[in-house]
């Protein structure tokens, strides 16, 4: 049996003021035993430590993993914590597969150990993960979800920091009581499954850093619409009684078939002999696939019990309008910043060698209250959830003919500005919960 470990590597997991730094290596032993196919097993421990200098003994192992026929690629033990467990699957999987690679070479590995080696960092053995035979000798094959891709990101042109933070317009607004709406600019997170529960729902969306803040006078129209979609479902008699029967019933292949049906059907409802040939006549032209016969010769239907039934929620847009009329030079520069930021943050993001395009940035968005000195969210109008936006107009002649100030610039006389925002996730009764009594909420 053969063991080394890697050096320790500052992980940071999360991000803003909830980010947490631990300091974690990977150690990795290569066992006696062997895998059916003959090549060696291979186990793996990833020990968290209080710092980078703490000692070997200080450490604690949080995660085990293992190159094993149906061993899991990586599990939690009891020392892990809520935070760490998160990103179980995500960072902390990916760097113990970079200090992996570190220590590969002090195990002197020939090229069918090196494969069994990278398979306990993740690597599939096959295409089956945690897979198990069948009666019949094959396999249930399954998609592997710790080996989904990581998050693709596009390369920023800009460095968001090096400029004034935030943008604001009116200049005035800034040392104002007034009330304001304030639009966060943020870097895109996707959402992964969560191992914790069975991989059959997705963790909370990572929050972002704020990239640049937008500040922008509260305009008149302010309105939001909640909505959900219900539409009409219907289920006849003759369906609803062969719920939990055969497949005869929809797929009836001769009048055997169909009296066969009937009969099973005759067992949970009475028919007179009238009402039996109209049954009948409906499985008939269910059979040949002609519609209608059941209204033509019988003037009636079946009843279609019909019902409005809940079809899933729905995202909700919001639309904002400013016009931005800069007063003097120093707004002036102010308001094209704030067009422009808008506009390139929007853009789709191209990876550094253009494989692929990348998410734009998406948008925090709230009403402040600024009573008596807060800086809080306006308890009296609605919320937003994180945005996407879909599309931002300006129209560069508002009062209709073109007009600019007598400066190097030719700045525009006024700008109408306006934004198309769609929320990424709907709004659920869970978002209500937290909410204080006297705020309105989503």
């Amino acid at each position: 049996m053969e063991q080394h470990t890697s050096r320790k590597s500052k992980v940071k997991l999360g991000t803003g003021q909830s980010a947490s730094d631990i300091f974690i290596s990977t150690r990795v032993t290569k066992t006696n035993r062997k895998n059916q196919d003959g090549s060696p097993i291979f186990t793996t421990e990833v020990i968290r430590y209080p710092s980078a200098s703490s000692a070997e003994s200080d450490g604690v192992v949080i995660a085990t993993g293992s190159n094993e026929d149906g061993a899991p690629k990586i599990s939690k033990t009891a020392n892990i914590t809520s935070t760490e467990e998160r990103f179980l699957t995500s960072k902390i999987t990916e760097v113990r597969r970079q200090q992996m690679g570190t220590i590969s070479s002090n195990f002197n590995l020939n090229a069918e150990e090196q494969k069994a080696y990278a398979e306990a960092g993740g690597t599939d053995r096959n295409p089956i993960s945690q897979s198990q035979s069948k009666t019949d000798g094959t396999d249930d094959v399954s998609i592997n979800l710790e080996d989904l891709p990581n998050q693709i990101t596009g390369d920023n042109l800009r460095n968001w920091s090096d400029d004034e933070n935030p943008y604001y317009y009116p200049e005035g607004i800034r040392n104002s009581k007034q009330d304001y709406i304030q639009f966060d600019i943020l870097e895109y997170k996707t959402k992964r499954p969560d191992a914790s529960k069975g991989n059959l729902a997705f963790q909370e969306r990572e929050q972002a850093t704020v990239l640049k803040k937008i500040i922008l006078p509260i305009q008149p129209s302010i309105s939001d619409s909640n909505s959900v979609d219900w539409n009409s479902g219907q289920i006849n008699p003759v369906e609803l009684g062969a719920v939990g029967l055969s497949g005869q019933l929809m797929n009836p292949t001769s009048k055997e078939d169909i009296d066969e049906t009937l009969k099973e059907l005759g067992k949970k409802m009475t028919l007179d002999a009238n009402a039996q040939k109209a049954m009948r006549l409906y499985l008939q032209q269910k059979a040949v696939g002609v519609s209608g016969l059941l209204s033509r010769f019988g003037g009636a239907i079946l009843n279609p019990n019909m019902e409005l039934l809940f079809q899933g929620p729905q995202l909700r847009p919001f639309t904002f309008s400013f016009r931005l009329s800069p007063r003097e030079e120093s707004e002036a520069r102010m308001v094209k910043k704030i067009i422009r930021a808008f506009k390139e943050s929007m853009s789709v993001k191209i990876t550094s060698q253009g494989l692929f395009l990348a998410a734009p940035n998406v948008y925090n968005i709230k009403y402040v209250n600024r009573y008596e000195g807060k800086n809080e969210d306006h308890p009296s109008l609605n919320k937003i959830k994180m945005c996407a936006l879909k599309s931002c107009n300006v129209d560069y002649t508002p009062d209709g003919s073109y007009m600019t100030f007598n400066e190097p610039n030719a700045t525009m006389a006024s700008y109408n500005l306006t934004l198309q925002f769609q929320e990424l996730e709907p709004v659920t009764s869970k978002d209500y919960e937290p909410l204080k009594e006297n705020e309105i909420g989503y």
